[in-house]
């Protein structure tokens, strides 16, 4: 069994340059392309028809962690290989990748490949900065608009200063747009120390997650998202909104400690319905595929995690050309099959 070190996902390889630059090509042709393109897209019928959710978190290039922000389309086909292999329930992203996103998958698919964000859950990010809502990130009527389910707002709360109430207020009036809007919202709080990498407390963060969960005329379509520390379970007692475990083991961990952390975490409460990773995912030393499949038979397959690390090998590059081979040696199509080369 490899552990992974040795593997190198190659983003030429796995999306071909024709379709990235195409993208590129078209934001600029035809802008109004990548709006059409969200139009496309059939949303799921149920949240969370089993009960839980594995959601990809792909707003780091937004947040200007790297390497995320520094090469996109390495970025777009890390997500992309996690996305077409179908086994998260969605992803959770920045207007432009959404976007991106949409645009990838019409063009797939107009050249003979399947849709990949059909019958998928996608969150539009309200903000990138946990302290104020960016004037580049959706508003809730937006994200609807453009066939998003739901939206991910990180909620930066003071709890001194002149500013104690204004980040509380701010959340109460975007949950009664969500409402409005019959979209749903996972809200993502914490301290500001919290948002720069300070620790977790219990007995704090159960305050706190009582405190907006209160938020609004009702909590009807209110998610929560928190990371996974110590003594979770006890802080989530708290409260009933289903929650999500989210920024746990970073890229240098090894899968082992990744797959015994989000199943632990899991199985600590009831209340954790699920997980929503990103470059735990994406940017280790693996196949973003493999690693995301692997979480998915532990979590929902009830799979035992040593076995799913001796089959790592064979799920390693599994259906590698799904997208390449639909351009390899032929004439790339789009739109009512125009060439794409009218792009230019």
């Amino acid at each position: 069994m490899s552990d992974g070190a040795t593997y190198r996902f190659d983003a030429e390889a796995f999306l071909p340059r024709a379709i990235y630059e195409l993208i590129g090509r078209l934001r600029v042709a035809d802008p109004i392309a990548a709006y059409k393109a969200t139009q496309t897209r059939q949303p799921r019928k149920a949240l969370a028809p089993d009960g839980g959710l594995l959601l990809l978190m792909a707003d780091e290039a937004a947040r200007g962690i790297a390497p995320a922000c520094e090469d996109r389309h390495e970025y777009l086909a890390r997500v992309l290989r996690v996305l077409i292999g179908g086994v998260f329930d969605g992803v959770v992203a920045p207007p432009d990748l959404f976007e991106e996103l949409c645009l990838a998958q019409q063009i797939i698919r107009e050249n003979g490949g399947q849709s990949f964000l059909d019958g998928r859950v996608a969150i539009g990010v309200l903000n990138a900065d946990a302290g104020r809502l960016t004037p580049s990130a959706f508003n809730v009527a937006r994200a609807k608009h453009l066939r998003c389910d739901g939206v991910w707002l990180r909620a930066r709360i003071e709890t001194e200063g002149d500013r104690a109430g204004e980040a509380l207020a701010q959340v109460a009036q975007l949950i009664e747009e969500v409402n409005e809007h019959q979209a749903v919202i996972f809200l993502q709080p914490g301290r500001p120390e919290h948002f720069e990498g300070a620790p977790w407390e219990a007995a704090e963060a159960a305050g706190l997650l009582s405190t907006v969960s209160a938020l609004g005329q009702t909590s009807i379509r209110t998610w929560l998202a928190v990371p996974a520390f110590d003594g979770v379970d006890r802080a989530l007692r708290a409260v009933t909104l289903p929650t999500l475990a989210t920024g746990f083991a970073p890229p240098g961990d090894d899968l082992s400690s990744l797959l015994h952390t989000a199943r632990d975490t899991l199985a600590s409460t009831p209340r954790l319905r699920g997980i929503a990773l990103g470059s735990s995912i994406l940017y280790r030393d693996d196949d973003p595929l493999a690693v995301a499949g692997a979480l998915q038979a532990v979590l929902r397959g009830g799979a035992e995690i040593d076995t799913v690390l001796e089959r790592m090998d064979q799920a390693r590059g599994r259906r590698f050309d799904v997208i390449s081979s639909l351009v390899e040696g032929k004439e790339l199509k789009f739109e009512g099959g125009m060439s794409a080369a009218s792009y230019v």
